[in-house]
Protein backbone atom coordinates (compact mmCIF):
# COMPACT_ATOMS: atom_id res chain seq x y z
CA UNK A 1 0.00 0.00 0.00
CA UNK A 2 2.57 2.08 1.07
CA UNK A 3 4.67 1.67 -2.28
CA UNK A 4 1.48 2.37 -4.58
CA UNK A 5 0.95 5.76 -2.43
CA UNK A 6 4.26 7.00 -3.05
CA UNK A 7 4.33 5.70 -6.57
CA UNK A 8 1.08 7.96 -6.91
CA UNK A 9 2.80 11.03 -5.55
CA UNK A 10 5.76 10.67 -7.82
CA UNK A 11 3.62 10.66 -10.45
CA UNK A 12 1.45 14.04 -9.70
CA UNK A 13 4.82 15.73 -8.83
CA UNK A 14 6.18 14.54 -12.13
CA UNK A 15 3.12 15.83 -13.99
CA UNK A 16 2.97 18.92 -12.09
CA UNK A 17 5.78 21.34 -13.74
CA UNK A 18 3.88 20.95 -16.99
CA UNK A 19 0.78 23.29 -16.71
CA UNK A 20 3.13 25.60 -14.81
CA UNK A 21 5.55 25.71 -17.40
CA UNK A 22 1.97 26.66 -20.38
CA UNK A 23 0.66 29.06 -17.80
CA UNK A 24 3.66 30.94 -17.41
CA UNK A 25 4.22 31.21 -21.20
CA UNK A 26 0.87 31.77 -21.50
CA UNK A 27 1.28 35.03 -19.21
CA UNK A 28 4.72 36.06 -20.28
CA UNK A 29 2.74 36.02 -24.47
CA UNK A 30 0.09 38.00 -22.84
CA UNK A 31 2.07 40.33 -20.91
CA UNK A 32 4.97 41.12 -23.84
CA UNK A 33 1.76 41.89 -26.27
CA UNK A 34 -0.18 44.36 -24.16
CA UNK A 35 1.77 47.56 -25.02
CA UNK A 36 0.97 46.86 -28.81
CA UNK A 37 -2.76 46.14 -27.79
CA UNK A 38 -2.59 49.32 -25.95
CA UNK A 39 -1.54 51.19 -29.23
CA UNK A 40 -4.00 49.76 -31.51
CA UNK A 41 -7.18 50.46 -28.61
CA UNK A 42 -5.84 54.26 -28.57
CA UNK A 43 -5.06 54.71 -31.71
CA UNK A 44 -8.72 52.65 -32.96
CA UNK A 45 -10.05 55.66 -30.89
CA UNK A 46 -8.47 58.19 -32.47
CA UNK A 47 -9.44 56.94 -36.00
CA UNK A 48 -13.12 56.94 -34.80
CA UNK A 49 -13.31 60.58 -33.96
CA UNK A 50 -11.38 61.52 -36.34
CA UNK A 51 -13.41 60.02 -39.01
CA UNK A 52 -16.57 61.78 -37.78
CA UNK A 53 -14.91 64.67 -38.23
CA UNK A 54 -13.75 63.94 -41.43
CA UNK A 55 -17.49 62.46 -42.13
CA UNK A 56 -19.06 65.84 -41.96
CA UNK A 57 -16.39 66.79 -44.62
CA UNK A 58 -17.42 64.08 -47.08
CA UNK A 59 -20.91 64.59 -47.00
CA UNK A 60 -21.08 68.49 -46.68
CA UNK A 61 -20.71 68.91 -50.44
CA UNK A 62 -23.62 67.48 -51.24
CA UNK A 63 -25.99 68.41 -48.25
CA UNK A 64 -24.51 71.06 -46.64
CA UNK A 65 -23.38 71.30 -42.87
CA UNK A 66 -26.47 71.80 -41.47
CA UNK A 67 -27.68 70.26 -38.19
CA UNK A 68 -29.31 66.97 -39.43
CA UNK A 69 -25.64 66.13 -41.42
CA UNK A 70 -24.11 66.36 -37.56
CA UNK A 71 -27.51 64.63 -36.00
CA UNK A 72 -27.00 61.96 -38.73
CA UNK A 73 -23.42 61.26 -38.09
CA UNK A 74 -23.81 61.11 -34.08
CA UNK A 75 -26.34 59.01 -34.31
CA UNK A 76 -24.87 56.54 -36.61
CA UNK A 77 -21.40 56.45 -34.66
CA UNK A 78 -23.10 56.34 -31.20
CA UNK A 79 -25.15 53.52 -32.76
CA UNK A 80 -22.23 51.67 -34.15
CA UNK A 81 -20.39 51.83 -30.81
CA UNK A 82 -23.00 50.17 -29.37
CA UNK A 83 -23.18 47.10 -31.65
CA UNK A 84 -19.50 47.09 -31.77
CA UNK A 85 -19.01 46.48 -27.80
CA UNK A 86 -21.91 44.07 -28.07
CA UNK A 87 -20.25 42.32 -30.93
CA UNK A 88 -16.57 42.80 -29.78
CA UNK A 89 -17.76 41.07 -26.09
CA UNK A 90 -19.26 38.36 -27.80
CA UNK A 91 -16.50 37.27 -30.27
CA UNK A 92 -13.83 37.63 -27.70
CA UNK A 93 -15.79 35.15 -25.60
CA UNK A 94 -15.84 32.82 -28.20
CA UNK A 95 -12.65 32.89 -29.68
CA UNK A 96 -10.13 35.18 -27.98
CA UNK A 97 -7.79 35.05 -30.86
CA UNK A 98 -5.11 37.99 -31.68
CA UNK A 99 -5.43 37.22 -35.00
CA UNK A 100 -8.97 37.93 -35.06
CA UNK A 101 -8.85 41.35 -33.60
CA UNK A 102 -6.17 42.14 -36.25
CA UNK A 103 -8.19 40.99 -39.07
CA UNK A 104 -11.43 42.90 -37.97
CA UNK A 105 -8.79 45.84 -37.77
CA UNK A 106 -7.39 45.28 -41.20
CA UNK A 107 -11.26 45.03 -43.14
CA UNK A 108 -11.56 48.42 -41.55
CA UNK A 109 -8.60 49.88 -42.60
CA UNK A 110 -9.48 48.69 -46.31
CA UNK A 111 -13.11 50.39 -45.97
CA UNK A 112 -11.71 53.64 -44.52
CA UNK A 113 -9.56 53.50 -48.01
CA UNK A 114 -12.19 52.79 -49.90
CA UNK A 115 -13.98 55.59 -48.68
CA UNK A 116 -11.88 58.08 -50.38
CA UNK A 117 -12.83 57.07 -53.85
CA UNK A 118 -16.10 56.16 -53.52
CA UNK A 119 -17.43 58.46 -51.10
CA UNK A 120 -18.03 61.26 -53.04
CA UNK A 121 -19.81 59.09 -56.07
CA UNK A 122 -21.81 57.19 -53.95
CA UNK A 123 -23.22 60.69 -51.54
CA UNK A 124 -23.51 62.63 -55.71
CA UNK A 125 -25.86 59.65 -56.74
CA UNK A 126 -28.33 60.22 -53.73
CA UNK A 127 -28.57 63.49 -54.26
CA UNK A 128 -29.38 62.58 -58.08
CA UNK A 129 -32.09 60.12 -56.36
CA UNK A 130 -33.64 62.63 -54.63
CA UNK A 131 -32.49 62.25 -51.34
CA UNK A 132 -32.87 65.52 -49.25
CA UNK A 133 -30.94 67.34 -46.46
CA UNK A 134 -32.14 65.14 -43.64
CA UNK A 135 -33.01 61.65 -45.19
CA UNK A 136 -29.58 61.94 -47.29
CA UNK A 137 -27.10 62.29 -44.91
CA UNK A 138 -28.53 59.92 -42.67
CA UNK A 139 -28.85 57.09 -45.01
CA UNK A 140 -25.07 58.30 -46.54
CA UNK A 141 -23.62 58.42 -42.95
CA UNK A 142 -25.45 54.32 -42.18
CA UNK A 143 -24.03 53.13 -45.75
CA UNK A 144 -20.62 54.62 -45.46
CA UNK A 145 -19.34 54.76 -41.66
CA UNK A 146 -21.67 52.19 -39.86
CA UNK A 147 -19.59 49.12 -41.08
CA UNK A 148 -15.76 50.72 -39.77
CA UNK A 149 -17.21 52.25 -36.81
CA UNK A 150 -18.53 49.23 -36.03
CA UNK A 151 -15.57 47.15 -36.45
CA UNK A 152 -13.60 50.01 -34.49
CA UNK A 153 -16.40 49.82 -31.47
CA UNK A 154 -14.87 45.74 -31.45
CA UNK A 155 -11.70 46.72 -30.32
CA UNK A 156 -11.84 47.85 -26.56
CA UNK A 157 -13.83 44.91 -25.42
CA UNK A 158 -11.69 42.62 -27.68
CA UNK A 159 -8.78 43.97 -26.44
CA UNK A 160 -10.13 43.54 -22.48
CA UNK A 161 -10.51 40.13 -23.04
CA UNK A 162 -7.12 39.48 -24.31
CA UNK A 163 -5.30 41.46 -21.38
CA UNK A 164 -7.35 40.14 -18.34
CA UNK A 165 -5.60 37.41 -16.54
CA UNK A 166 -7.83 37.32 -13.94
CA UNK A 167 -11.26 38.38 -12.41
CA UNK A 168 -9.80 40.26 -9.61
CA UNK A 169 -8.09 42.45 -12.57
CA UNK A 170 -11.10 42.70 -14.99
CA UNK A 171 -12.03 46.45 -13.56
CA UNK A 172 -8.59 47.82 -13.68
CA UNK A 173 -8.14 46.53 -17.15
CA UNK A 174 -11.58 47.71 -18.57
CA UNK A 175 -11.19 51.47 -17.14
CA UNK A 176 -8.14 51.56 -17.95
CA UNK A 177 -8.35 50.94 -21.85
CA UNK A 178 -12.07 52.63 -22.11
CA UNK A 179 -9.95 55.08 -20.51
CA UNK A 180 -6.94 54.87 -23.39
CA UNK A 181 -9.55 54.65 -26.20
CA UNK A 182 -11.52 57.83 -24.94
CA UNK A 183 -7.78 59.83 -24.78
CA UNK A 184 -7.65 58.64 -28.21
CA UNK A 185 -10.85 59.86 -29.40
CA UNK A 186 -9.67 63.31 -28.22
CA UNK A 187 -6.63 63.33 -29.83
CA UNK A 188 -8.17 61.98 -33.21
CA UNK A 189 -10.46 65.07 -32.78
CA UNK A 190 -8.17 67.86 -31.83
CA UNK A 191 -5.60 66.78 -34.46
CA UNK A 192 -8.18 66.09 -37.55
CA UNK A 193 -10.00 68.94 -36.83
CA UNK A 194 -7.10 71.67 -36.07
CA UNK A 195 -4.64 70.16 -37.76
CA UNK A 196 -5.05 67.90 -40.80
CA UNK A 197 -8.15 69.37 -42.24
CA UNK A 198 -7.02 72.82 -43.01
CA UNK A 199 -3.75 71.84 -44.25
CA UNK A 200 -4.92 68.63 -46.44
CA UNK A 201 -7.70 67.25 -48.34
CA UNK A 202 -9.87 64.90 -46.88
CA UNK A 203 -9.30 62.49 -49.05
CA UNK A 204 -5.48 62.37 -47.83
CA UNK A 205 -6.69 62.26 -44.62
CA UNK A 206 -9.10 58.90 -45.08
CA UNK A 207 -5.95 57.02 -46.95
CA UNK A 208 -3.62 57.97 -43.86
CA UNK A 209 -6.36 56.75 -41.61
CA UNK A 210 -6.36 53.70 -43.36
CA UNK A 211 -2.82 53.26 -43.72
CA UNK A 212 -2.25 53.94 -40.30
CA UNK A 213 -4.84 51.71 -38.64
CA UNK A 214 -3.85 48.63 -40.85
CA UNK A 215 0.15 49.35 -39.46
CA UNK A 216 -1.55 49.55 -36.22
CA UNK A 217 -3.41 46.06 -36.65
CA UNK A 218 -0.33 44.27 -36.96
CA UNK A 219 1.43 45.24 -33.75
CA UNK A 220 -0.91 43.13 -32.08
CA UNK A 221 0.22 39.78 -34.05
CA UNK A 222 3.05 37.99 -32.10
CA UNK A 223 3.55 35.31 -35.50
CA UNK A 224 5.14 37.49 -38.23
CA UNK A 225 4.05 35.04 -40.87
CA UNK A 226 0.19 35.76 -40.13
CA UNK A 227 1.30 39.55 -40.09
CA UNK A 228 2.89 39.53 -43.65
CA UNK A 229 -0.49 37.48 -44.95
CA UNK A 230 -3.16 39.73 -43.17
CA UNK A 231 -0.70 42.89 -44.94
CA UNK A 232 -0.55 41.31 -48.24
CA UNK A 233 -4.37 40.64 -48.67
CA UNK A 234 -5.02 44.15 -47.37
CA UNK A 235 -2.35 46.36 -49.92
CA UNK A 236 -4.27 44.07 -52.49
CA UNK A 237 -7.62 44.85 -52.05
CA UNK A 238 -6.53 48.43 -51.53
CA UNK A 239 -4.41 48.12 -54.62
CA UNK A 240 -7.97 47.08 -56.24
CA UNK A 241 -10.14 49.79 -55.07
CA UNK A 242 -7.68 52.15 -56.32
CA UNK A 243 -7.48 50.66 -60.22
CA UNK A 244 -11.31 49.91 -59.93
CA UNK A 245 -12.00 53.60 -59.29
CA UNK A 246 -9.11 54.94 -61.58
CA UNK A 247 -10.86 53.28 -64.65
CA UNK A 248 -13.98 54.48 -63.47
CA UNK A 249 -13.20 57.85 -63.13
CA UNK A 250 -10.46 58.26 -65.46
CA UNK A 251 -8.41 59.49 -62.62
CA UNK A 252 -8.41 59.91 -58.63
CA UNK A 253 -11.32 61.18 -56.47
CA UNK A 254 -11.41 63.47 -53.80
CA UNK A 255 -13.98 65.55 -52.83
CA UNK A 256 -14.39 69.44 -53.31
CA UNK A 257 -14.62 71.94 -50.50
CA UNK A 258 -18.00 72.87 -51.03
CA UNK A 259 -20.14 73.68 -47.97
CA UNK A 260 -23.40 74.64 -49.77
CA UNK A 261 -26.55 71.91 -50.16
CA UNK A 262 -26.66 70.42 -53.63
CA UNK A 263 -23.64 71.71 -55.27
CA UNK A 264 -23.05 68.24 -56.62
CA UNK A 265 -25.70 68.87 -58.93
CA UNK A 266 -24.09 71.83 -60.74
CA UNK A 267 -20.36 71.77 -62.07
CA UNK A 268 -17.92 70.09 -59.93
CA UNK A 269 -15.37 72.50 -58.14
CA UNK A 270 -11.74 71.81 -58.06
CA UNK A 271 -10.72 68.60 -56.50
CA UNK A 272 -8.87 68.48 -53.49
CA UNK A 273 -5.77 66.05 -53.93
Amino acid sequence: MASKGTSTVKSDRARSPEPKTKLAETTLNRGSGNGRLKVLVFWAGAVLMGLEIAGSRVLAPHFGNSIFVWGSLITVFLAALSVGYFVGGHLADKNRSRLLLSAICAAVSVWIVALSYFGFPFCQSLVEQGFGEKSGPLLASLVLFLPPSVGMGVVSPFAIRLMTESIGSVGKTSGSLYALSTTGSIAGTMITTFGLIPLVGVSVILRGFGVTLLLASLLVLPNLKKAGVITGISLAIIAAVVLSSSIGAGGTLGFPACDTPGCSRRKRPQLVP
